[in-house]
């Protein structure tokens, strides 16, 4: 079954988009028309899926590129700051940033890795919510949450 939508003028900001599922969904925006945002820390990845996504895009929309760790607020509000001045608006927010990090509870870093998922996973998830909603209200924007099954995976000691 193929499915086919039309984001034509809408402007998508995914997080995490420079590899891996954040990848993909850029890439089927992009397909889909719209205006697409690139991030993630590595520059050459944020390049190669920008690149991607104005291959697929039916004008040859080129894709917005900010390289950036979403764990820092300066970066996060670069990130929105350099949206809403390109396209002048913000419609699609997708929080799909996220890692995993294996470590026993007894391992002396402990804290610091789980601190670190929880600055990814976590914190800025909310940040960038709390900051785009004032340009997705505008809209009548879309916030979309990616999660991942780690969750309900029951870990023992």
């Amino acid at each position: 079954m193929s499915f086919q939508f039309d984001f034509t003028g809408k402007v998508a900001l995914i997080t995490g988009s420079s590899s891996g599922i954040g990848a993909g969904i850029a890439q089927l925006f992009a397909k889909s028309g719209a205006n697409v945002v690139v991030t993630g820390r590595n520059a050459d990845g944020v390049a190669k899926v920008a690149k991607q996504c104005t291959d697929v895009s039916p004008k040859q929309l080129t894709a917005l590129e900010v390289v950036g760790d979403i764990t820092k607020q300066e970066d996060c509000d670069r990130l929105i700051e350099t949206t809403v001045q390109t396209f002048g608006k913000l419609d699609i927010l997708v929080n799909n940033a996220g890692l995993a990090i294996t470590a026993n509870i007894t391992d002396d870093d402990y804290m610091e890795k789980y601190m670190h998922v929880i600055a990814v996973d976590l914190n800025s998830l909310v940040y960038m919510t709390h900051k785009c909603v004032p340009y997705l209200a505008k809209t009548r924007g879309n916030i979309i949450n990616i999660s991942s099954i780690a969750a309900k995976i029951q870990v023992s000691i």
